[in-house]
């Protein structure tokens, strides 16, 4: 689904399900929620390095991050795809091809 759905559609989707239940959490729940999230999804790999949880329960953790992080870019009107481009930009310039990063 990711090669058909925008990332508009997506969050067009979590704002509807966020009206429907009147839920209108700030920016510093989503900043906290996501921060939390992350940390269910990395207790996964605690002791391993290929997850020790099964595929779903992994799935599921990175997409409430994913949610938790679109709700916040769209409370602070935030360009996602803007964003990324920008990020990845200065992401070149930090780390220069011609340099080995898997030492």
């Amino acid at each position: 689904m990711d090669s058909r759905t925008t990332i508009e559609e997506v969050k067009e989707l979590i704002a509807q399900f966020m009206k429907e239940r009147e839920l209108n959490p700030g920016s510093r729940d989503l900043a906290v929620s996501i921060s939390l999230k992350a940390s269910e999804l990395l207790e996964h790999f605690q002791w391993s390095e290929k997850g020790d949880g099964d595929a779903l329960e992994i799935k599921r953790a990175l997409a409430d991050v994913m949610i938790y992080c679109l709700e916040f870019a769209t409370l602070n009107n935030i360009d996602i795809s803007e964003a990324i481009h920008e990020k990845m930009l200065q992401n070149e310039k930090k780390y220069p091809k011609a340099e080995s990063y898997n030492k």
